[in-house]
């Protein structure tokens, strides 16, 4: 049975790039199960939105940075008989390449965590949508707002 939510839920997500390769993520589970994504998840209440996305860069691949910045911002609304089942604003953050420390391995809800490469991972028909706007944007820090629906 599908959670569904009163509230939009406010989530984080990670864009590590090192040279031409970005740091993605196999989800284990819903929602977006089998699809590649950056790290990321839910802000826990009363957490820093920036020790959110460390938080969870590092469960989801061991990998550990320092955020720059917010650079975009993405909305996911899933519907079911046409009535909202669930709403997520997630805040991606971009990391300082030389801040990088850790080889990703797998943790918490992910089935794999590697590194691929930038053009690679655009053409990926199992890449989120949103996570290949902000590839082919290319521009931190400017701020990007995607609406999926």
């Amino acid at each position: 049975m599908e959670e569904t939510y009163e509230y939009a839920i406010v989530a984080v997500s990670a864009f590590v790039k090192k040279e031409n390769s970005v740091l993605l993520v196999k989800r284990g589970k819903e929602p977006g199960k089998n699809l590649w994504a950056f790290p990321g998840g839910r802000v826990r209440k009363g957490e820093r939105l920036v020790e959110a996305v460390k938080r969870e860069l590092y469960e989801e691949t061991g990998v550990e940075a320092e955020p720059t910045g917010i650079i975009a911002v993405t909305e996911v609304i899933t519907k079911t008989n046409h009535h909202a089942s669930y709403h997520y604003v997630i805040l991606t953050f971009a990391f300082k390449e030389e801040t990088i420390h850790g080889d990703p391995k797998p943790g918490g809800d992910v089935a794999e965590a590697q590194w691929v490469p930038i053009q690679k991972a655009i053409e990926m028909p199992e890449v989120v949508y949103s996570v290949k706007k902000i590839l082919e944007s290319q521009k931190p820090p400017l701020l990007n707002v995607i609406t999926l629906e």
